[in-house]
């Protein structure tokens, strides 16, 4: 069945992977409506309830701190025919499996006397619980098990915190587990809100840490900020609300791998995907951009492209030089764009290797839905129940310039012993990212 088995980590990748479940449940179609056009099978498992009806739930496990999981309660009525039904129907979250919920209890969520916030904090609780009880084996082997044919793995975490260490060592053991297992990571940055300069560089530090690591072990990685410096007013977007945050970032997030659970000629494995992105094998750091509806007097129109690749920005030291693309992956959501990409053969796929860029589109009726649980933040569509979506992922050589930026920013608070090592470590993925023809020099190089 080609299924997908997702990794949650910490509390605004929750929140991110929340909205995506909620899109998720919404393609589903009953008796008398028309063939879904997404397989559930790939993030849905099948399970049996209290009342003895059949089930879908989410194949995934997610762990968040002591207080993270809110009004979300381990035992729910699906599970628990005692449960308070009423209260469950008020929680924002959906319906997950028992075994999908892990709480850990050595942090306490927004703790002011120890936050979890640091990057070697999250490697030594996963090493600390890891020795007591061997996560994978007592948290993932379940669902692993239960897949008939496994297409890949899904992670969401913070990569500025604390979760950035936890995400590091859980990707290592994962890699070690399934060698050659496609994995995704989408790695989230909280907004830069009201927040100390020592704060800032210490998530600039937690990030370069945990991108160092992660694109070590995980197949493709995919920084996501958001981009408040492009948000225009037709955005109506709370930057200090979880919820509104995690719900842009979950549009792209939703969208860009749509294609891993179309049926038919529309889809795409999360290697396939991959594979177009990383042609040469080593540039597992991608970027991503997504153009959003804005209404216009003829309709609606695909309106700002935003980026979401804010890793390393310093709009002082940018230099506008042409870009030049190794691979891209545009995925259009929309009516009018059942279209079919001509089918490419051995040989356009070695020329494109060799010389040229890799890409690849997919076209899909199925719209981005706006849902009610969804916030209301694209003041242009609030009537629509579903919005076009069009996004980018693609490795280019802005990349490396921008991987460049994030190393002179962010290995300042990294004891000396391990500083060499991250600095030598990020240059190295930067390099993969340069090409003669973009720069015939190196009088872009950082100094350090």
């Amino acid at each position: 069945m080609h299924e997908i088995i997702t990794l949650q980590l910490g509390n605004l990748s929750n929140y991110t992977a929340t909205h995506f479940w909620n899109a998720q449940e919404s393609y589903f179609t009953y008796a008398g409506e028309e063939e879904p056009l997404v397989d559930h099978d790939v993030h849905w498992r099948v399970g049996i309830g209290a009342d003895g009806v059949e089930t879908f739930l989410p194949r995934t496990v997610l762990y968040d701190l002591k207080g993270g999981f809110g009004s979300l309660r381990k035992i729910n009525s699906l599970y628990d025919a005692g449960t308070d039904a009423v209260a469950a129907a008020e929680s924002i979250w959906a319906y997950f499996h028992p075994r999908s919920l892990v709480q850990l209890y050595d942090f306490e969520l927004d703790s002011a006397i120890r936050p979890f916030e640091r990057f070697d904090m999250g490697t030594e609780l996963f090493t600390s619980l890891d020795k007591e009880h061997d996560i994978l084996d007592r948290d993932w082997r379940s669902f692993s098990e239960e897949c008939d044919l496994m297409q890949g793995i899904q992670a969401f975490t913070t990569i500025d915190d604390a979760w950035g260490g936890f995400a590091s060592s859980y990707l290592e053991a994962l890699r070690d587990e399934y060698p050659k297992t496609c994995i995704w990571v989408w790695g989230i940055q909280s907004p830069l809100l009201d927040i100390s300069r020592e704060k800032r560089q210490l998530r600039l530090s937690n990030t370069a840490q945990s991108l160092q690591q992660a694109s070590t072990q995980a197949s493709m990685v995919v920084p996501l900020a958001l981009p408040e410096s492009q948000l225009r007013p037709h955005i109506g977007l709370d930057c200090h609300s979880s919820w509104h945050v995690s719900s842009l970032l979950a549009a792209i997030c939703e969208s860009a791998l749509i294609p891993s659970r179309l049926k038919g000629y529309h889809g795409a494995s999360l290697a396939d995907t991959a594979e177009t992105l990383n042609s040469s094998g080593n540039r597992t750091i991608v970027s991503a951009v997504m153009s959003i509806p804005a209404e216009q007097s003829g309709g609606v129109d695909m309106g700002d492209t935003l980026s979401f690749f804010q890793v390393g920005q310093d709009s002082s030291k940018v230099k506008h030089r042409p870009e030049r693309i190794f691979g891209q992956v545009m995925c259009h959501r929309g009516p009018n764009t059942e279209q079919t990409e001509p089918e490419r053969t051995a040989d356009s796929r070695r020329r494109q290797v060799i010389g040229n860029p890799v890409t690849r589109n997919h076209f899909t009726e199925l719209q981005f839905p706006l849902l009610d649980s969804y916030p209301h933040i694209y003041r242009g569509v609030m009537d629509r129940q579903s919005i076009p979506v069009r996004t980018v992922l693609k490795t280019n050589t802005s990349i490396s310039t921008r991987l460049k930026g994030l190393r002179s920013q962010g290995t300042r608070l990294v004891p000396l012993e391990e500083r060499e090592a991250l600095s030598h470590g990020l240059a190295e993925i930067a390099d993969a990212y340069r090409d003669g023809w973009s720069s015939g020099s190196d009088e872009d190089e950082d100094e350090l």
